[in-house]
């Protein structure tokens, strides 16, 4: 249970409101990429802790959708992302004459931070620790 506190000129105000933190919500180790925000796709896990498979599993089978996609516990992530993206494209929409179906500036560079992101663990090839 965590106990959130308003606090005001007088006096603070604790309420001891049963809220899940996103520890007890997740399955211990299964936080990783594309949980709350895209880093290896563009798009996060859809999969939420509270879903009747994942509460109830027993009674519950997976659906064929979420079958080896980690639990979230974290809500809705795709939609602010989706938004920073659309925004994105408005901010730095496609120079003139070039097809509005073409793939924006804002696509481009999302495709390139992905690949660089899957790339770069195994291009690392020196270690920067003291055993190295």
């Amino acid at each position: 249970m965590r106990l959130f506190a308003a606090s005001t000129a007088a006096s603070v105000v604790l309420a001891a409101t049963a809220v899940p933190t996103a520890a007890a919500l997740a399955p211990e180790g299964d936080y990783g990429t594309d949980i709350s925000y895209p880093m290896h796709h563009n798009a996060v896990s859809e999969n939420y802790a509270w879903l009747p498979h994942n509460v109830d599993p027993e009674n519950n089978p997976t659906p064929p959708e979420f079958e080896g996609i980690p639990v979230t516990p974290f809500g809705d992530k795709q939609a602010p992302y989706d938004e920073f993206m659309r925004e994105c494209r408005k901010a730095f929409r496609n120079p003139v004459g070039q097809r509005s179906e073409d793939r924006s500036r804002c696509d481009i560079s999302e495709s390139d931070r992905i690949r660089s992101a899957l790339l770069q663990p195994q291009s690392m090839k020196v270690g920067f620790s003291v055993v190295g």
